[in-house]
């Protein structure tokens, strides 16, 4: 008490005179009402309970707007990605797609798109305002290729630390599908000097805009009758790409995996292959989603693959260990309860799974829950930036 009160001694004050002030009082026994030991005032209930019929009126009758207005009041929650993705898991009810971030039909904030909507720029975690006024030239300029996209961000000032974000978000998935390939393509063409790249953005159909191609043949490009890249500049791109190399070697091991990551990561959710498709030769019964797991009857099986988003070691009023794994998909996420023996076996074999691991689980319905049966976890390491690449252990990079 003597330490709070320090705290907050009064330090100085000014008297502002003698003013009238009101006391008012409702006199009125049903204007309050007293529950589960609480007072509560009827007058919020009536206002809150008409704002949430409103909401629902809205939400029916003019659906589209209802969800584009709730996308955009994210950018204010602390963690406005888990807020996207928890509302885009609600779309398919409304037969509403959630459209990706495109690089000329995006605005900075989510948008009407017909029925759909359309992700918004600003939405993209790792893009700040500062990056949104370059974008808007980024997304002004014209481009037509994937070259040309690759110079108009040097253009407008964009980092290659923000136009791999921009890559990996989904942005340029028209102008190609192996995101991990994309990624290190900007990288390498960021080493390129200005003649270079004039050579590559003229010649690029030719080139069938393979810039990994026509560099693994760099002898026989020819600019001016003479040699484009001698064997000692090539030497030094090969050395100044040797770190992003790295990460592509390891991404490249599963593209689909990392492009669904990279998704998740920055977006909140992916609009690539879903994980049961990724994972579909993971388990010798077939996967499902989490969606058609939870509508299982009683003692049904089923293998599902996932997120761990959260664990946690309980014990019950018997005294016996437990855990409660939460996972997520595309569909949605759900509890898994691990009970012995299976949660002895598992923990003894230093497999029970971690928060972001990503897991294939048979289980099996048991009342209203979802037990474990087994469970195998698929640690592929994905990296997104050189900072990944310092922290992971050497030895660990192929």
């Amino acid at each position: 008490m003597d330490t709070y009160l320090k705290s907050t001694k009064v330090k100085s004050y000014k008297s502002l005179g003698t003013q009238k002030t009101y006391d008012l009082e409702v006199v009125s026994d049903d204007h309050n009402f007293y529950a589960d030991s609480l007072i509560g005032s009827n007058s919020h209930s009536a206002g809150y309970s008409a704002l949430s019929f409103l909401s629902v009126y809205l939400k029916f009758n003019h659906t589209s707007e209802f969800f584009t207005e709730a996308l955009r009041m994210t950018s204010a929650k602390p963690d406005s990605i888990e807020e996207i993705a928890q509302i885009q898991k609600e779309l398919p009810y409304f037969n509403i797609k959630l459209l990706p971030p495109d690089l000329i039909k995006s605005d900075i904030d989510f948008k009407q798109e017909g029925r759909d909507i359309r992700f918004g720029l600003g939405a993209i975690k790792g893009i700040s305002d500062q990056t949104i006024n370059k974008l808007k030239s980024f997304i002004d300029s014209e481009k037509t290729n994937k070259f040309q996209v690759f110079q108009a961000a040097k253009s407008a000032g964009l980092s290659i630390g923000v136009l791999s974000v921009l890559i990996q978000a989904g942005m340029l998935s028209s102008l190609g599908s192996n995101l991990p390939k994309m990624v290190y393509e900007a990288q390498v063409w960021n080493l390129l000097t200005d003649r270079e790249k004039s050579y590559f953005t003229i010649r690029g159909e030719e080139l069938n805009y393979d810039l990994f191609a026509a560099l693994k043949n760099y002898q026989t490009l020819i600019h001016d009758g003479k040699p484009l890249i001698k064997e000692s500049r090539f030497g030094t791109i090969h050395k100044k790409a040797d770190n992003y190399r790295k990460i592509f070697n390891q991404n490249s091991k599963h593209p689909d995996l990392s492009s669904y990551y990279y998704m998740r990561k920055l977006t909140g959710f992916s609009y690539g292959k879903p994980l049961v498709e990724i994972f579909k030769n993971s388990s010798k019964n077939g996967l499902d989603t989490i969606l058609t797991a939870k509508s299982l009857f009683s003692d049904e099986k089923a293998s599902i693959v996932g997120f761990v988003t959260e664990v946690e070691k309980k014990k019950s009023k018997a005294g016996n260990e437990y855990c409660r794994i939460t996972l997520e998909d595309d569909t949605g996420g759900t509890d898994l309860l691990l009970f012995e023996p299976h949660f002895s076996r598992l923990q003894g074999l230093d497999r029970l799974p971690k928060k972001e691991n990503m897991v294939v689980v048979d289980v099996q319905k048991w009342n209203d829950a979802l037990t474990v049966r087994d469970l195998s976890i698929h640690d592929e390491k994905i990296f997104m930036k050189l900072s990944d690449l310092k922290e992971e252990k050497p030895s660990k990079i192929q």
